[in-house]
């Protein structure tokens, strides 16, 4: 008998001989509910100084999307703090993974028209999309699903973390570079634009809804 294999990872409509491929629930991996505050560690070792990235509120809704801000702040060796960026996203099942506004320090915030889409709601390997804004074009990228060990799951006594790679292209804001985020938790590694290395997740803290 011939052997049949299913294969669930595999979303499929069949129209004669045309077959459609899902691809990956963007959303799942950039989820925003509940509490959340994630702390990481520079790859580079001359760099002497950690990133934490908090959700903040309060939050908003803008045509039924929940828009969150995430503040990331810079932490010295001695614990003194500054404000470094805050970027409003969304992240629902409808609309994909969406950047709002971004704003540096203490500055005005640039509010994007039409917001960028960082992911759509579902993508495939190799898929790109590209969002023409008043700050310019923004093309992002799902890479591929990448194993991602990092500091807070290192993959040494645990299986690693599998990773969507998303490459973020724009014209040069400063949050542009690659991603690479981890189903329900968030942003695993980043390296935007301006960074030596990766940023590698040390810890998370977070109350999911």
């Amino acid at each position: 008998m011939r052997p049949i294999f299913f294969f669930a990872a595999l979303a499929a409509c069949s129209d004669g001989d045309q077959y459609t491929y899902q691809g990956q629930p963007m959303y799942d991996y950039f989820s925003l509910d509940g509490e959340r505050l994630w702390s990481y560690a520079q790859d580079d070792d001359s760099i002497d100084y950690f990133l934490y990235i908090e959700k903040v509120e309060p939050t908003r809704t803008v045509d039924d999307m929940e828009v969150v801000p995430l503040e990331m702040t810079r932490s010295d060796l001695k614990g003194a703090k500054g404000l470094v960026s805050t970027t409003e996203w969304s992240s629902d099942s409808r609309n994909g993974v969406i950047i709002h506004s971004f704003a540096v320090g203490t500055k005005a915030a640039t509010a994007f028209e039409p917001p960028i889409v960082f992911a759509e709601n579902e993508m495939a390997g190799g898929d790109s999309v590209e969002t023409v804004t008043n700050a310019g074009t923004f093309t992002s990228t799902f890479v591929g699903l990448e194993a991602c060990p990092n500091h807070w799951v290192p993959g040494i006594d645990t299986d690693p973390w599998t990773c969507a790679h998303m490459l973020l292209e724009g014209p040069g804001l400063g949050f542009e570079g690659d991603y690479w985020l981890a189903p329900r938790y968030g942003t695993a590694l980043f390296q935007r634009i301006e960074d030596p290395d990766k940023w590698n997740l040390l810890s998370f803290k977070g109350k999911p809804e």
